[in-house]
């Protein structure tokens, strides 16, 4: 549900056991769906992202390439970039939100789409991501090989997520959780973050 209320009574229920069995942190992994301050301001969060969190709006703090799924590597191939990237961050209550932890190594966007020069052709007769994301909601018979053909840009996105999991996410977000559980992440009183010592304002690059 998106109702925020809903998902706040049940992150109620989830801090009570989570209580009951005395753990310390989180770590989400596919876990679809706004956390709430119940569960982030009280354990220690983890999620694992499939797009780059340091890339920002121009003058802005607020995070360009938010979202779930394949919907990251689409905002980032249709702004042009060459490049997709996985990142961990400790969670908020903001969507996508919180200090970076790691990213990780990039992986390139497919060769048809560097050679574009236009690369919004990709939306194929859909006016925006949004558009396809509710295209998908809306037909759940259509498949996507048959949503591929239609909107390219679907296809060449959820090829890129797919290899971020297998060289991203399968290999950051192990590695990020036992750094934390040793100990070598840490963070001062205005919030900053720490790798041995040695702040990481963009994160640990892998």
């Amino acid at each position: 549900t998106k109702d925020m209320k809903v998902r706040k009574e049940y992150d109620n229920i989830q801090y009570n056991i989570l209580k009951d069995f005395k753990i310390d942190a989180i770590a989400l992994a596919g876990y679809d769906w706004v956390v709430t301050e119940t569960i982030c301001d009280n354990f220690l969060t983890l999620n694992v992202h499939p797009g780059d969190l340091r890339v920002t709006f121009n003058d802005s703090k607020k995070r360009r390439y938010i979202g779930l799924g394949w919907v990251p590597s689409a905002k980032a191939i249709l702004n042009g970039e060459n490049y997709v990237y996985t990142t961990v961050h400790l969670v908020t209550s903001e969507l996508d939100g919180g200090p970076l932890l790691s990213i990780s190594k990039p992986q390139k966007i497919p060769e048809e789409v560097l050679s574009l020069e236009d690369r919004t052709i990709l939306l194929g007769n859909a006016k925006s991501i949004k558009d396809i994301s509710r295209y998908i909601k809306d037909h759940p018979d259509v498949s996507d090989n048959e949503i591929g053909r239609m909107l390219p840009i679907y296809r060449i996105a959820k090829d890129c997520q797919e290899r971020l999991k297998v060289y991203g996410d399968w290999v950051i977000f192990p590695k990020t959780i036992v750094n934390v559980a040793k100990g070598r992440y840490s963070r001062d009183y205005n919030g900053n973050l720490y790798f041995d010592g040695k702040p990481i304002p963009s994160g640990l690059e892998f």
